[in-house]
């Protein structure tokens, strides 16, 4: 006795003593003790007073439901995975249905059948793991939760009947009360699987062993770090794991989240699927960025002021004279080509609005933005194609026509070759980093699996590489590499020794591309004609690395950009590559804005003071821009009045030599104009073949 309480031992031998209870005796003779005691405690409990109790050793163990004591035949099933504890709400209860502390642990267990259609019918028996310390529980005056470490058989599903027992108490058959319980033994969930047979319990799949991916059974989750992405692999059997997310795809912050159902939570900006390659539904891919967003077919409105565009690019270079041939924005050229793809897209979006007018020399739009819903990758790729052939189209049309309009001609001043020389060459990097995009391709781990798991596309994780949709990327890709990409390097890089070969039959056709080869060689010391195919080599370079390594690491880009431009300016500047001093200041400016730009941020990519670098480092950039169109348009206007103030020369206009020659910036076709007079100069744009 304890208080209120009466607890303990077996109550069937007590009897009423009528000497303290006469007048009960004599009226309730018919009443048995335990019928009285289970009044007591029935009337205890039911007035919530726990302490107004009788029970008895424990004799039996009850199923819980809410916090409420349920019959045995009312257990509904549990489920678990091997190696994951099934726990069971049980409380163990006295003769007189009281609760009544006491130990717990299980006997046996037997194959039964079950309403699970994932069973495997093989399974014939079962074991229980060896007691331990832990297997043997106590219960309390409340319901309890009893965990019980379920074991595997082959990684096979089945359903087992688990019997539990009171370790101490009084048992007699006729007061026991069963327990037993179904347990649904399921599969090892995905990423987790049954590799040491002797423990027969899910363990971590291989795979996130060998990179020490923490995983926890119990909540079907993993902890991922970094750069790092968990998934599906490309075949959906296995676990795979990848390194190295494609920059701004997946967040890089640690992130815990369960394998089976939350894998888009390491992806950024609504992506989804393999190494986050894909758009959510209703999301569409964008330009400018590797987000995905909202769009509608409203946007293929945007062909317009696009397409008015490339006429507006073609025609300010026309107007202007704002060609490579004069060779004033070489080094601008240069920097557009590499700090957008290279550094501005590494960091916030945010800080590339300055950067709008300096994508434009790359052939971007420089805004975020799409064209219809649904846009995927792919078709994002195809359309990078688009744009640099829809300009390039404009200047061949202009060429084409010139042949038999001498009016064409002298509106377009005569440096329609050296427009297209130039629009090439801003073609060439944008198509040359779509190139690099459409080769590039990686693989993902899947461990010692031996699933197929061929390598995907980098731009896209959720296509296949070289397969279904991205085998015709892939042939335009080489179709325009072995077309285009590579023989115009070459050239560049090869003319000045290929034209001292022109006179053998075999290197006779270099003299058709003349025009072009003296629009690009023009600013350049006769001994360096090559120097222009340098420039593209340096392009190629930092453009590889700029793909392959994908932005996991932006001090890879930084030091690459750093050392070769550091390398080249040291040549450059050893050497003396350009005939004009202006010309190498230009490039020089350039090139150390770059060369500081990436030294700075490679040791303070962390802060926040990045953006105010490359805020500065775009803003001074885009002064010099408009320094140099304002000079374009001051030659140009000033060219004008030369052609008002003409002398007269054996009855015929006697040309003045330009701005362009008086400063020394002169194209080879200025001279020509000079030396010979217009109307000697009359002929189509390029040479007949």
């Amino acid at each position: 006795i304890a208080g209120n309480v009466l607890y303990g031992g077996n109550i069937n031998p007590c009897d009423f003593n009528c000497s303290t209870a006469p007048h009960y005796c004599a009226s309730n003779r018919h009443v048995s003790l335990i019928d009285f005691l289970k009044a007591i405690t029935h009337l205890g409990q039911h007035n919530g007073n726990q302490s107004a109790m009788i029970s008895s050793d424990a004799t039996g163990v009850y199923h819980c439901v809410n916090d409420m004591a349920m019959p045995f035949d009312t257990i509904p099933p549990i489920s678990a995975y091997p190696g994951k504890r099934a726990n069971i709400s049980i409380i163990t209860i006295g003769q007189l249905n009281g609760t009544s502390p006491d130990i717990v642990t299980y006997s046996k267990c037997d194959i039964v059948s079950c309403l699970n259609p994932s069973i495997d019918s093989s399974v014939t028996s079962c074991t229980t793991p060896s007691l331990k310390a832990t297997d043997v529980q106590s219960t309390h005056q409340y319901c309890t939760n009893y965990a019980y470490l379920v074991t595997g058989n082959n990684n096979k599903a089945y359903c087992m009947l688990l019997s539990l027992v009171l370790t101490r108490a009084y048992q007699k058959s006729d007061y026991l009360i069963p327990y037993q319980v179904i347990i649904n033994v399921a599969q090892c969930p995905f990423g987790f699987t049954i590799w040491n047979n002797a423990l027969s319990i899910c363990s971590a799949d291989d795979v996130l062993v060998k990179h020490n991916i923490t995983s926890d059974i119990d909540g079907l989750t993993v902890l991922r770090n970094n750069t790092m992405w968990i998934g599906n692999s490309s075949s959906n059997t296995t676990l795979a794991v990848h390194l190295n997310c494609p920059y701004d795809y997946c967040n890089t912050s640690s992130i815990t989240f369960r394998i089976i159902d939350e894998q888009d939570n390491q992806c950024n900006y609504n992506r989804t699927g393999v190494l986050c390659g894909g758009c959510k539904p209703n999301m569409s891919a964008v330009f400018g960025s590797n987000r995905c967003m909202p769009c509608t077919d409203k946007y293929l409105w945007l062909l317009v002021p696009f397409s008015i565009m490339g006429v507006a690019l073609v025609t300010l270079l026309f107007l202007l004279n704002f060609t490579v041939s004069v060779g004033t924005i070489n080094g601008l050229i240069l920097y557009a080509n590499i700090i957008v793809p290279g550094i501005v897209s590494l960091f916030s979006y945010s800080h590339t609005r300055i950067f709008i007018f300096i994508s434009w020399l790359n052939l971007d739009l420089g805004i975020e933005t799409c064209f219809y819903n649904g846009m995927n990758t792919i078709a994002k790729t195809w359309i990078q194609f688009v744009f640099p052939a829809y300009v390039l189209l404009l200047v061949g049309a202009i060429i084409f026509v010139s042949r038999w309009s001498s009016l064409l001609t002298r509106l377009c001043r005569r440096n329609a070759v050296a427009v297209l020389a130039t629009l090439i060459l801003l073609s060439y990097t944008k198509i040359l980093e779509t190139v690099i995009t459409v080769f590039a391709f990686t693989e993902i781990d899947v461990g010692n699996s031996t699933a197929n798991n061929p390598p995907v596309w980098l731009a896209d994780g959720t296509i296949l590489y070289a397969q279904g949709e991205h085998v015709w990327l892939l042939a335009a890709g080489i179709i325009v590499t072995v077309t285009f990409l590579i023989p115009y390097t070459l050239i560049l890089l090869l003319a000045p020794w290929i034209q001292a070969k022109s006179h053998l039959k075999a290197f006779a056709w270099i003299n058709k591309l003349k025009p072009f080869l003296d629009a690009y060689q023009a600013p350049f010391k006769d001994q360096y004609r090559y120097w222009p195919g340098v420039l593209l080599m340096v392009r190629v370079v930092l453009y590889l690395v700029f793909i392959i390594n994908g932005g996991k690491d932006t001090s890879v880009n930084l030091l690459d950009i750093n050392l070769i431009l550091c390398f080249y300016a040291i040549v450059s500047n050893r050497l003396s590559v350009y005939k004009n001093w202006p010309l190498s200041v230009l490039e020089n400016y350039f090139l150390i804005n770059l060369i500081f730009l990436s030294c700075t941020l490679l040791y303070i990519k962390d802060s926040p003071t990045y953006s105010k670098i490359l805020i500065s480092s775009g803003g001074i950039s885009l002064v010099v821009l408009l320094g140099i169109i304002i000079y374009h348009v001051y030659v140009q206007l000033k060219g004008n009045n030369f052609l008002k103030h003409h002398v007269i020369i054996n009855d015929r206009p006697a040309p003045v030599a330009s701005p362009y020659v008086q400063t020394g910036l002169a194209d080879e076709s200025e001279k020509l104009l000079l030396n010979y007079g217009s109307c000697e100069c009359r002929e189509p744009l390029l040479e007949d073949s």
